[in-house]
């Protein structure tokens, strides 16, 4: 616990650092952070796989399939790139968006019932449990022609036996339609799940997938003068190219790697007094990234050294033995 005096100095400190980032924006003329991980409806950049993914998805609900699967790896943008899509789908369906992917099956069906607004039985069993949704489900359609949509974000992290009753819900149809549908967004871990006989069934249900893949060098490009533009500082600062293909280097096309690289490349340069963000910026600030693991600079630590430390120890090998027959 911090005390008064420690309490001061904190305060300060957090008073410096706002003064220091407001500082920072005025100068350059931002009228919002670029390169923030919080989404942005005018920061949506649409890569050539973005584009397909959107257009699977909305394909997909307006078909009335029972599932759609979108992959791909930590930090490439499925969650922001399906809440844009959610989001233009808002008047014409009802989505409950799942974020507790890890929950158990219990209080995942609990969670869909209280999504109608409806009270359960604190002992009801999974059957129950379902069959109460099922009845909630014909009472809606009675009621309206919206379709219930449930997004579940991380579904690499869903117990089997969620998968399962999700299986039992993609049942729940009349001979017009699905009552139910799901959007399963999840890591490549969610791919090897489903290939797991207990789910058969579940697997056979998802008529369309498909990967959201990283930015290529040109999307980054791209990427970065969209992120630059939406911020308001067109033509006032840039990345050089080298910068483009050192950031596309170190980050695999990553959208989340780009943004703390970026970001910080940016401070950098406007520490210097810089407008231009240069290749040495960077490398800078890829050095600085602990949380990004810097393969090209452990190789050359260990071609560089790695064989003057074995002449070393043939030298002093060498000097040894020959001291030894003295």
């Amino acid at each position: 616990m911090l005390i008064e005096s420690d309490t001061h100095k904190a305060l300060s400190a957090i008073s410096s650092t706002s003064s220091f980032v407001n500082d920072f924006e005025t100068n350059i003329g931002f009228l919002r952070a670029p390169f923030t991980s919080l989404p942005k409806n005018n920061y949506l950049f649409q890569s050539e796989s973005a584009l397909q993914v959107m257009n699977t998805v909305i394909f997909s609900l307006k078909a009335g399939e029972s599932i759609v699967k979108i992959t791909g790896e930590k930090g490439v943008g499925k969650t922001f790139l399906l809440r844009q899509c959610v989001s233009a789908l808002s008047d014409e369906y009802y989505v409950m968006h799942c974020i507790d992917s890890s929950a158990n099956t219990s209080d995942f069906l609990k969670s869909i019932i209280e999504e109608f607004g409806m009270t359960y039985s604190l002992s009801a069993t999974i059957p129950q449990l379902l069959k109460q949704i099922q009845c909630l489900l014909y009472e809606h359609y009675s009621k309206t022609d919206y379709p219930i949509v449930v997004w579940i974000d991380d579904a690499q992290n869903i117990p089997m036996d969620t998968l399962a009753v999700i299986e039992s819900l993609c049942k729940f149809q009349t001979r017009q339609r699905k009552l139910i549908r799901f959007i399963l967004s999840g890591t490549s871990k969610l791919d090897r799940n489903l290939e797991k006989d207990a789910v058969k069934q579940l697997r056979h249900n998802i008529a369309h997938y498909e990967t959201l893949k990283p930015l290529t060098q040109n999307e980054i490009l791209e990427y970065v003068d969209l992120r630059l533009n939406a911020s308001g500082v067109a033509g006032s600062i840039c990345f050089t190219p080298a910068a483009i293909r050192l950031l596309y280097r170190k980050t695999k096309g990553i959208p989340r790697a780009i943004n703390y690289i970026a970001n910080k490349a940016l401070l950098l340069a406007y520490g210097k007094g810089e407008s231009v963000v240069t290749k040495s910026y960077v490398y800078q600030a890829v050095i600085e990234c602990d949380w990004i693991e810097n393969q090209d600079e452990r190789f050359l630590v260990y071609f560089f050294y790695l064989p003057m430390i074995l002449a070393g120890l043939g030298v002093f090998l060498m000097f040894g033995i020959e001291w030894m027959t003295l």
